[in-house]
């Protein structure tokens, strides 16, 4: 029996075909070109952290922890149309060539200066120890060495044990009990015994110390299943965070924690995946860039304030789709929006969130282990409309790349005001550009509007 459609069934379908084909329209088939590859030193593929330098008045520059024996710190120069020759600076050159790093983050500190994390793992006494290492450092604006000799700025270091830690990142934070403290960076360790561990600077002296998870994380005690990524969020002027664990078992733990009240009272939300959650990323609908120096001049016309923008979460997991939870941090796990075609090309290894056709909304970028770099829109209806939210995205631009991916960022690599895409892959650094001339007519166009409010 033919099945029988009805019209409005066809004017759903066409009308979403017509918005697929306008969307995809955005994002032009070579919008992004890869320009060069740079192999890492040695050759050594084995790569456990990744992270980026940015924000420090210099250009940006990616840190590689090779599985054995390397840190290298990465810029580029722009030379003529493409890149090359990039300056390769190792770090801590005085570990010995049998150290096995796991993990490393880079975090701006609220002094000017930065802090990296670096975890490794050496033998010692015929047993594995794990230690992390933090080296704080401060500097002055447009410092182009600030790595150089890093590891002489007096690190401190922590014993993990034996249980091989899964990720160190960093976020902001503040103790329970002090109510009216700002927030400050710290960093998050998450290992492969269940514990997950706070480290902040001191007030009196600067150095890093380990802090007391329930005092800056209560909704983390307790965890029984190993955590292997987390996220979090301070929202709403200081007053809730919105925090998430993925764990090797394929759950997803969402909590959200009201910061105002003396108990710290939170919601939690739970989902079961299949598979081991590769990633989480909690992120808002549109990007923001700081406010350009030249722009002195206010504008003379009234403007409404802008309101907080909410923020969705993003899951990966190793053997099925990506998806988005809409409006996580009101709705929970009630509105997902599958990422399709994500699990067609092996595991999910990384994601990214980034403005790639600069249209002031963010985009999801994710990278699998089978080569296949595909680019997703996000646009949600606002609420209370999210009851209509779509439930799938198809990708609007995708590239196979030449060796399986482990890492995505966003950098300005020759300080030309323009992010090109950096994909790590297993053998080397892969330097991807947008067309310069459409980037050059959309700035125009940008000025000629701010032209018409009369700013100069």
């Amino acid at each position: 029996m033919a099945s029988m459609i009805s019209p409005r069934s066809c004017d759903s379908d066409r009308a979403e075909q017509e918005s697929l084909q306008s969307v995809a329209a955005q994002y032009p088939e070579e919008f992004f070109t890869e320009d060069s590859f740079h192999s890492f030193m040695n050759g050594l593929p084995t790569i456990y952290g990744i992270t980026s330098v940015t924000g420090m008045g210099c250009t940006d520059s990616l840190i590689v922890a090779l599985y054995r024996g390397k840190v290298l710190s990465y810029s580029l120069k722009s030379s003529g149309p493409s890149f090359a020759n990039p300056d390769c600076c190792e770090l801590f050159k005085s570990m010995t060539t049998d150290t096995v790093y796991t993990a490393v983050d880079f975090m701006k500190l609220g002094n000017g200066g930065f802090a990296l994390a670096l975890v490794f793992c050496k033998e010692i006494g015929g047993r594995q120890v794990h230690t992390l290492s933090i080296c704080a450092k401060a500097c002055s604006k447009k410092d182009h060495s600030l790595l150089e000799n890093i590891e002489l700025s007096n690190p401190a270091y922590f014993e993990l044990g034996a249980q091989p830690p899964f990720q160190v990142t960093h976020c902001q934070a503040r103790p329970k009990k002090v109510v009216n403290e700002s927030l400050t960076p710290v960093f998050l360790l998450l290992g492969g015994d269940c514990r997950i561990r706070v480290f902040s600077q001191n007030d009196y002296d600067e150095e890093f110390s380990e802090r007391l998870l329930h005092e800056y994380f209560p909704e983390f005690e307790n965890v029984t299943v190993a955590p292997l990524c987390v996220d979090s969020k301070i929202t709403q002027g200081g007053r809730k965070r919105i925090s998430v664990l993925g764990k090797a078992s394929g759950e997803v733990s969402l909590y959200v924690t009201d910061l105002t009240s003396d108990d710290w009272v939170r919601s939690c939300h739970e989902i079961q995946c299949d598979s081991p959650v590769t990633s989480v990323r909690l992120f808002s609908k549109f990007s923001s860039s700081p406010k350009p120096e030249f722009l002195t001049k206010k504008v003379d016309v009234a403007v409404d304030p802008v309101p907080e923008e909410p923020y969705h979460l993003l899951v990966t997991c190793a053997r099925e789709s990506a998806v988005v939870y809409c409006y996580c941090g009101e709705q929970g796990f009630q509105f997902p929006l599958l990422l399709e075609q994500s699990s067609d090309f092996d595991c999910v290894t990384c994601c990214e969130i980034a403005d790639v056709n600069r249209d002031g909304k963010h985009d999801i970028v994710v990278g699998t282990y089978g080569h296949q770099l595909l680019v997703y829109p996000f646009d949600v209806p606002a609420p209370p409309s999210n009851l209509c939210c779509p439930t799938s995205v198809y990708p609007v631009w995708t590239k196979r790349m030449c060796y399986p991916i482990v890492g995505i960022k966003f950098l300005d690599v020759n300080s030309d005001g323009l992010e090109e895409m950096v994909v790590v892959s297993t053998k080397g650094m892969h330097v991807l550009h947008c067309d310069t001339k459409t980037a050059i007519d959309e700035c125009i166009q940008k000025l000629e509007w701010l032209r018409k409010f009369g700013i100069r």
